[in-house]
């Protein structure tokens, strides 16, 4: 409609131009006939009022032309609002018979299915109650069962207790029948030793004297020789060193102390006793006495005789660091 009214205001507004336009040649035409020129420009103002006038009525109805296309669009505009409104109204109304007619069929869904879980849990417990009945019938057989069983069972058990327990009284018979016989063997081979350590005692005392004037005469030696070394020789060096060969002097004693032992039946366990064996230059063994040890009297012999077999004790090489007194911790490895 805006386009149509707009086209109409230029129609005319080129219509009234056109028409000036005539009447100015017209008038041309008139002066050049030899006519007023007066008369010619009053009539042309009036032209020109009168086109002010026509320019106003097109204005004029223009714009209530404009008006009312404003009234039509706002009144369509309205129609298309209810419309729209009433569109939404039916859809709501549509939605809410079908959400009634969709709760309805669930009801009746739920209704079906609360009857079949109903008629199914009403099955069910009659099964389980049948069930339950044969489980409970068997499980009265099993323990019957087991209770024979049970019992059978007990009665091997005390039967076998009972072979265990003579079984277990004889071989401490046996057992203590069989300590009997190695303590005596042992006895008797530990008696058979001191007899013959006495008897090489006294063989090899005579032995001992001779070689005691010897060592006597080389130790006189090395004292004198050991005088003459300078001060700075016999220092903290000098100290490490004898207190290595100190270690492997004891060494030497408990290996050949071990090489000689018999261990007795009685020793059982680890072992650990205190020797205190008084010896003289060149390691001739002239006492021996067993203390604070984890053993028996059998243990303590057995350790005497062996100290007392490995006579001399190692003395070549261990000069320096040689005690006449000797105090050991000794733990046995057999």
């Amino acid at each position: 409609m805006k386009d149509t009214g707009s086209f109409l205001l230029s129609l005319l507004v080129h219509l009234a131009i056109g028409w000036g336009i005539l009447v100015q040649m017209s008038n041309r035409v008139y002066l050049l006939e030899g006519g007023t020129l007066p008369v010619i420009q009053a009539s042309f103002v009036a032209d020109k009022y009168q086109y002010k006038s026509i320019e106003k009525e097109i204005e004029k109805e223009l714009n209530q032309e404009k008006k009312r296309d404003e009234e039509a669009e706002k009144q369509a505009k309205l129609e298309e609002k209810e419309k729209l409104e009433e569109e939404k109204k039916e859809k709501a109304e549509r939605e809410k018979e079908a959400e009634l007619r969709k709760a309805k069929d669930e009801q009746e869904k739920a209704n079906k299915e609360a009857a079949e879980k109903a008629e199914e849990d009403r099955l069910e417990l009659v099964r389980k109650e049948a069930k339950e009945k044969k489980k409970k019938k068997e499980e009265d057989r099993k323990k019957e069962e087991k209770k024979k069983e049970d019992d059978r069972k007990k009665a091997e058990k005390k039967k076998e207790e009972d072979r265990k327990k003579e079984e277990k009284k004889k071989k401490l018979a046996e057992l203590k029948k069989k300590k009997k016989a190695e303590r005596k063997v042992f006895d008797k081979k530990m008696k058979k030793l001191r007899d013959k350590a006495m008897k090489k005692e006294l063989r090899d005392e005579r032995r001992r004297d001779r070689k005691q004037k010897a060592v006597a005469a080389r130790d006189a030696l090395h004292k004198e020789m050991d005088n003459e070394k300078p001060a700075k020789r016999a220092g903290v060096k000098g100290g490490s060193r004898n207190a290595t060969l100190r270690g492997k002097y004891i060494t030497a004693i408990q290996r050949k102390i071990q090489s000689n032992w018999i261990k007795p039946p009685s020793a059982d366990g680890p072992i650990k006793c205190r020797l205190r064996v008084v010896q003289s230059r060149g390691g001739y063994v002239k006492s021996v006495r067993v203390t604070n040890c984890n053993g028996d009297a059998l243990l303590n012999s057995s350790l005497e005789t062996a100290v007392r077999k490995a006579d001399p004790l190692p003395y070549l090489g261990f000069e320096k660091v040689f005690e006449g007194d000797l105090n050991l911790i000794y733990e046995p490895k057999k």
